[in-house]
């Protein structure tokens, strides 16, 4: 999550360089793309350890969701 909220100020900085003349539009685009890279990641992160955890429910008898 730290990952996220750096690389969220990073775009609001290269964005502002951009339209300021000091970036390209690449590499305004470059740093959002690992933004969207990352959250993906994370989100895909999150899911393996729900199901994970479904998996363990199921195992121990417990209900999938709990």
């Amino acid at each position: 999550m730290k990952n996220i909220e750096s690389l969220t100020r990073h775009v609001k900085d290269a964005k502002n360089s951009f339209l300021n003349g000091l970036a390209t539009k690449a590499d305004l685009l470059k740093i959002e793309t690992q933004l969207a890279d990352v959250k993906l990641k994370y989100r895909e992160a999150s899911n393996r350890v729900r199901l994970a955890r479904m998996f363990l429910n199921q195992a121990i008898g417990l209900p999938l969701e709990s």
